[in-house]
C-alpha cells in the first residue's frame, strides 16, 4: 500500500512540465506593473474613444433600432465606420503616444 503512494502520477516530472505548459503565458503577455499601466491608458484610451466616435455610435444605434435583427446585413457599412473610428485611438500606436504624452506631463 505504501508503494501505491509513492507512485503517484501527479508529481510525476513528466505531469509537471505538462502543467508547466498549459499555464504559461501562451501570448506573452507582460506581467507586472508595466503591463498594469499599458491597460490602465488603454482603458483611458477606449473611453475618449467613446467619447469621439459618439456620432458614428448615433448613427449605428439608429441604424440597429431600424432593422432590429437585420442590423448585421444593413448596417455593415455604419459599424465598419465605428470601429474605424474606435480603432484610431485603441492601436498599439495611439497606446504608445498616449504613454509618451503621459509620461511627460509627469515629469
Amino acid at each position: 500500500m505504501s508503494s501505491e503512494l509513492g507512485d503517484n502520477p501527479s508529481s510525476s516530472p513528466t505531469k509537471q512540465n505538462q502543467r508547466d505548459n498549459r499555464f504559461s503565458n501562451p501570448l506573452g503577455i507582460r506581467k507586472g506593473s508595466e503591463a498594469l499601466v499599458d491597460q490602465r491608458l488603454l482603458e483611458e484610451l477606449g473611453e475618449m474613444a467613446l467619447k469621439f466616435c459618439h456620432p458614428e455610435q448615433k448613427v449605428f444605434a439608429d441604424c440597429a433600432k431600424k432593422w432590429n435583427l437585420g442590423v448585421i446585413f444593413m448596417c455593415r457599412g455604419e459599424n465598419d465606420a465605428m470601429n474605424e473610428c474606435i480603432r484610431q485611438f485603441t492601436n498599439e500606436d495611439s497606446l504608445a503616444a498616449y504613454k509618451k504624452k503621459k509620461l511627460a506631463q509627469k515629469t
